[in-house]
């Protein structure tokens, strides 16, 4: 199975296919190469807003921009599945998760 392209990905693909660097995708853009690095890495999601600003920018659509992304469908069938998962722990498990979600806030 393949491995879906992340959007961050799917940045750096496009961007090198069009021979730009971030700084001169983020003017094209109007954001700055800061904001712009942190949709490369996948620290930040843009708003819808800039979506067609980056694909301007790009020279390439929303489904070229978005492409692989997992529909809304998609996502709550995902959350429909945790949750039940997260139901069937026991009183013991759901206190270990906790104890470690703790540890790893306090980091």
């Amino acid at each position: 199975m393949t491995k879906k392209m992340t959007f961050g990905e799917r940045l750096v693909m496009l961007r090198k296919k069009a021979g730009l660097t971030q700084d001169q995708v983020a003017k094209k853009a109007g954001i700055t190469r800061e904001v712009y690095n942190s949709y490369e890495k996948g620290i930040r999601t843009p708003r819808l807003e800039y979506l067609k600003r980056l694909a301007d920018a790009l020279e390439t659509d929303y489904n070229g921009l978005i492409g692989d992304w997992p529909s809304v469908l998609d996502v709550k069938v995902q959350i429909q599945e945790a949750i039940k998962d997260l139901e069937e722990l026991r009183d013991c498990e759901i206190d270990i998760c906790c104890t470690s979600l703790r540890r790893q806030k306090r980091k």
